[in-house]
């Protein structure tokens, strides 16, 4: 199970997971609007990952990092933004394109300042990796890294 489940309005949680095993990993969302006793049917986002994470902002605006964007061999660690509460995403953002295994972890540090935090793998699956962060600036009206 690789699912990020924030609250996204009163007793609304949004779903964005992981599919598949093996190959290309699509990532879906389903949306309970009852505190997660029911589910609508889950909709392909059209984009590749593993592991989302998110969080929804002080200001609103719900972020949500995932990785291995390629399948396997794995590299790459994305985000993307939604304003209306994960109905539309944009922003997609390519914060780091080499080896890694896609894992992120995602915070709001301080109002409007995400750090998220990923794995760079040197030498592809070898034992030398490190892990590497970045600060991300959000704002409603205007998305910049």
């Amino acid at each position: 199970n690789e699912s990020a489940l924030p609250e996204v309005a009163d007793n609304d949680i949004l779903c964005v997971m992981r599919t598949d095993r093996d190959g290309p990993n699509p990532l879906y969302q389903s949306r309970s609007h009852d505190g997660g006793h029911t589910w609508s049917v889950p909709q392909a986002l059209g984009i590749t990952g593993v592991r989302p994470q998110m969080v929804k902002l002080r200001n609103g605006v719900i972020a949500c990092s995932y990785g291995r964007l390629n399948g396997v061999p794995t590299a790459g660690v994305q985000v993307m933004f939604s304003r209306d509460d994960g109905v539309t995403w944009e922003g997609h953002t390519t914060v780091y394109g080499h080896a890694s295994t896609g894992y992120t972890a995602l915070l709001e540090i301080q109002p409007n300042e995400l750090l998220l935090v990923y794995d760079a793998l040197g030498y592809a699956w070898s034992h030398v990796n490190c892990i590497s962060s970045v600060t991300i600036s959000v704002a409603m009206d205007t998305l910049s890294r």
